[in-house]
């Protein structure tokens, strides 16, 4: 049997998972209708779905989840966030610079797994860098040529 959560434990969940990692795609489940003291929970979820939602309506909310997820810049944000770096630094701006040049030239893509190395420290920052880039590189690659 699940333990019932209050709104404010779910909300202090939902916090936490959006302070661990932004780019974490969070949809609530709810069964009535939005009531004003739940307005922070709402803002703060990707969505929410109706727990007498037919499976139609459902899947489609849950393929945009999806969508969002895997989308170019959300891969982004959560690489920023994994390395510590701050969204529209000089160092974003450093790091897409040879994101977009390593999609066609491959030493900027090695420059660019250098750099994550330096900036990552840990070797389990490096890890989740690296899946990163990989998925990014494989959005990049997709939308560069057409697919």
């Amino acid at each position: 049997m699940g333990t019932t959560f209050g709104s404010e434990q779910g909300l202090s969940l939902l916090k936490h998972i959006k302070r661990v990692n932004p780019a974490v795609v969070v949809f609530a489940y709810r069964s009535k209708a939005l009531a004003i003291e739940h307005a922070d929970f709402y803002r703060l979820a990707d969505g929410t779905l109706r727990k007498d939602a037919g499976i139609a309506e459902s899947l489609e909310k849950i393929e945009d989840g999806l969508r969002k997820a895997h989308s170019l810049q959300n891969v982004w944000k959560g690489l920023l966030h994994t390395l510590g770096v701050e969204p529209d630094s000089q160092q974003d701006q450093e790091l897409q610079n040879l994101f977009v040049r390593g999609l066609s030239d491959r030493g900027k893509l090695q420059k660019l797994r250098a750099r994550i190395t330096q900036i990552a420290g840990s070797d389990g920052g490096q890890q989740i860098g690296f899946f990163l880039l990989e998925k990014l590189v494989e959005i990049g690659v997709k939308a560069y040529v057409g697919g």
